[in-house]
């Protein structure tokens, strides 16, 4: 149980972590004035054991997205390592994007589309309380407007990172693009409750009551 509750705790950890990288990058290279030869290497290092949380967390699911932010970690960490060059480092965020931008695309070709797993953060139970016809095309037209957001935030992250301050950099890639992510969230909760509702209430047993009760 304690092992359990370690594996859990570590995924989040490191998690929290990856999502923080802007905010860790600023302190280390701008506040602290660390050599960015050293962080490249915590930054190698950090990848190579959040890979290994995640493939024994997630020991026979394959989903690539859970070993993307990882990859892409470690790839900017050796080429950081061998230019010694601060914007790479400071990649990740656009990257990140074009690499979700990529999964959810893909998902298009081999369905279902990326936003059908989202949907379990909402309500699991969804599934089973509209026609398949209906939660498909919500799903469709989710992840439609995933793949407009990641497109806009990686254009938008290569934009801070060439053409802005660090401290700007920092604002955008470790706050603003997050409270985006969290109003897209939130609206597709709701809309996904309005379209449970509807149906529900179109298809409620006393409407099909009455309707017999006219019938006949």
């Amino acid at each position: 149980m304690k092992n359990l509750h370690f594996k859990h705790g570590a995924k989040y950890l490191f998690g929290l972590i990856a999502v923080m990288y802007p905010v860790l990058v600023f302190c280390a290279l701008v506040v602290l004035k660390l050599p960015k030869r050293y962080f490249s290497i915590g930054i190698i290092i950090f990848a190579i054991v959040y890979s290994i949380i995640n493939s024994r967390h997630y020991k026979g699911k394959h989903t690539v997205a859970l070993f993307v932010s990882p990859l892409i970690l470690c790839i900017i960490g050796v080429i950081s390592l061998c230019l010694d060059d601060s914007i790479i480092i400071k990649l990740y965020p656009a990257l990140a994007s074009i690499a979700y931008l990529t999964i959810m695309i893909t998902s298009f070709i081999f369905p279902p589309p990326l936003a059908y797993y989202f949907v379990d953060i909402f309500d699991k139970s969804i599934k089973t309380k509209i026609p398949k016809k209906i939660f498909d095309d919500f799903c469709f037209k989710a992840s439609v407007v995933w793949c407009v957001f990641f497109f806009v935030d990686a254009v938008i992250a290569v934009i801070t990172t060439y053409l802005t301050s660090e401290f700007f950099w920092v604002i955008y890639n470790a706050g603003i693009t997050y409270f985006i992510m969290g109003l897209i969230f939130v609206g597709e909760f709701i809309v996904l409750k309005i379209i449970e509702k509807k149906y529900l209430r179109e298809h409620s047993p006393a409407d099909t009551e009455e309707g017999s009760d006219v019938n006949s």
